[in-house]
């Protein structure tokens, strides 16, 4: 199911008294935890350009979790790291050993130092577990996606926006339906194989 529809199914669980935008808020921290277990991380193996240090966020990514150029892990950083490294950091090439989540004038990744090759073509096919068979000369991202979860996840995700929901002060608290939406969805989540 789509955002939209799990929120909908959360306010039919809630009879109506949950705040949607709220509801949102929550799905998104749901869908984060999700994420944290493994179940909805995508691959994205990205071709680089020569000098081109930005790549925009692939669709659907709620947030890079980690990245790699070739086998090697890239570390994250902070803008004011590289900054204080070196005032001439964002003109460096060679090959890509940290990245900086960006806002301008989108979310991406950028790559210090911007890569100093172009990637080929063509690569193999991905498959060796551990990324052992990761292309060289491409960026690879590992992705907590948004859109990505199960069908059989959609009501331990709305169970989820409504542990917070039913736990905030509001007019509907309520925390013992909170505490039964917790081992409901743990329950679902645990007959399906999940953590």
């Amino acid at each position: 199911m789509a955002k939209a529809d799990v929120i909908t199914l959360a306010q039919v669980i809630a009879g109506g008294v949950a705040d949607e935008v709220t509801l949102g808020d929550f799905y998104d921290e749901a869908q984060l935890a999700l994420a944290d277990t493994e179940i909805t991380v995508e691959t994205h193996i990205i071709a680089v350009t020569a000098g081109e240090p930005s790549y925009p966020y692939p669709t659907n990514a709620m947030r890079v979790l980690t990245a790699f150029f070739g086998a090697r892990e890239l570390l994250q950083s902070k803008l004011n790291a590289l900054e204080v490294a070196s005032r001439t950091w964002s003109g460096a090439t060679g090959t890509p050993v940290t990245w900086i989540e960006t806002h301008e004038p989108e979310r991406t990744v950028h790559l210090y130092p911007a890569p100093d090759t172009t990637s080929a073509g063509w690569f193999p096919a991905v498959g060796e577990p551990f990324g052992l068979d990761y292309p060289s000369d491409r960026l690879i991202l590992l992705t907590a996606e948004e859109e990505v979860a199960p069908p059989w996840l959609d009501l331990p995700l709305a169970l989820a926006s409504l542990v917070d929901e039913f736990r905030r002060e509001s007019d509907h608290r309520d925390p013992m339906v909170s505490a039964a939406a917790v081992r409901l969805a743990k329950l679902i989540r645990n007959m399906g194989g999940a953590p």
